[in-house]
């Protein structure tokens, strides 16, 4: 209980502080000028540093390929974002004091009358942007009802960019798309894979698009940045450790409950780690949430787990590009992530800790993966652990294998 009072006082100073800038405007960023394609993502969606500043994967990667092609693209970053301005990738524009004066005007009712209320109020908000910046299309991670609604009055096309796992058993793609009425969903979503698309029938069902273009970030990288893979390798050929990613999820404080585990991992995969020998090397990566949330906690807490090992790595695994860390990996360990996905294309085994994803809640996660081998369900016990990362050690496969490669193309078709 006291672990989530802290995490609502957190999460209120966060949204005040935010506001905050917001109404003063301050690092505002660009103004509201015309461009071909607007990007929206909030802070918690920027999960990497890249050129010293926070990159956002997925919309800064649509704004990379947009405008390699010659094509104008602004970012607005979702309330409320604190990281606007030249704080980030982009110079994000802030639109912190208008959303919250729309949300101050609603008070008055309550209830459903409360909740329309705000949403016609937001919807003007952005029909009054979308009007300043007239852009051909909008792409965002899980785009408003509000920015949507907006944009099918415009006529603009909006599609909400994968940024996690789709499958049958996340409300956001059944339960919400079979709730909300069509002109406050996207025209369509722009996924990873075929495993992603098979997991949006309710879209389909409604008569929304579901492309399959890849994953922007990793379509960048291998393109666009192959030396820097290969510069950044941290493993040697010859004699070396194995190379170990974990990587962390944010919201399991309930599950990771004892004091000593802090929410973040349990007490097997702890003692796991502690007891290794110096043949293993350690790379814990935080989730974005938890990186823009309550980074230096979490970065003390671990030190307070592991101290100050050499065989323990945290700053490069959290804050380098995801393609990046990948390339310099030989195993990956997760509770359930999304990047199980990732570490497959790149032929990085993983082991699911989770006991709910092998039989349970969470059984339609990862389906492809561990039908193909590069991914099981995995005993969270220190023993088992320890036996997979042995059997495992040398089981790594070529790289080169991400599935699709259609950014460029789709925003070639939508902006032209």
């Amino acid at each position: 209980m006291a672990q989530r009072r802290n995490e609502r006082a957190t999460s209120l100073k966060t949204v005040l502080i935010s506001v905050i800038n917001g109404c003063l405007g301050w690092r505002r960023g660009r103004s509201f000028e015309k461009v071909d394609l607007l990007l929206t993502c909030h802070d918690v969606d920027r999960g990497s540093i890249v050129d010293g500043k926070p990159y956002a994967q997925i919309t800064d990667s649509f704004a990379f390929f947009a405008e390699m092609l010659g094509y104008s693209t602004l970012t607005i970053a979702k309330p409320y974002s604190m990281l606007v301005g030249h704080r980030a990738h982009g110079c994000p524009v802030s639109i912190n004091g208008k959303s919250l004066l729309m949300t101050l005007l609603s008070y008055s009712l309550l209830g459903i009358q409360r909740r329309q209320l705000v949403l016609t109020l937001k919807t003007r908000m952005w029909i009054n942007l979308l009007r300043k910046t007239r852009p051909k299309l909008v792409v965002g991670v899980q785009p408003s009802e509000d920015l949507c609604a907006a944009c099918k009055i415009l006529g603009i096309k909006v599609y909400d960019a994968q940024h996690g796992v789709i499958n049958s058993q996340h409300p956001w793609y059944t339960t919400r798309i079979k709730m909300l009425e069509k002109r406050l969903l996207p025209n369509g979503f722009l996924v990873w894979d075929e495993t992603s698309k098979h997991g949006l029938s309710a879209a389909k069902e409604k008569g929304l698009d579901v492309l399959v273009i890849g994953h922007p970030e990793f379509i960048r990288y291998r393109h666009e940045k192959k030396s820097r893979f290969d510069a950044t390798r941290i493993i040697t050929e010859g004699q070396r450790p194995v190379h170990v990613l974990i990587t962390l999820q944010w919201g399991l404080g309930d599950i990771f409950s004892a004091p000593e585990e802090k929410g973040l991992m349990g007490n097997e995969l702890i003692r796991a780690i502690k007891n290794s020998d110096e043949k293993i090397k350690w790379h814990i990566r935080m989730h974005p949430v938890q990186m823009r949330k309550n980074y230096k906690k979490i970065y003390s807490d671990l030190l307070l787990m592991f101290g100050d090992s050499k065989k323990i790595d945290i700053d490069d695994a959290t804050l380098n590009p995801l393609p990046i860390v990948l390339s310099s990996m030989d195993l990956h360990i997760t509770y359930h992530s999304t990047v199980v996905i990732e570490a497959g294309w790149m032929g990085i085994p993983s082991a699911i800790l989770c006991p709910y994803v092998e039989s349970g809640n969470y059984s339609s996660y990862y389906q492809s993966e561990r039908k193909s081998g590069i991914a099981e369900c995995v005993k969270y016990s220190e023993i088992e652990i320890c036996e997979w990362i042995d059997i495992k050690a040398n089981e790594r496969k070529n790289l080169n294998f991400i599935p699709m490669d259609g950014v460029a193309d789709f925003l070639s078709i939508n902006l032209r």
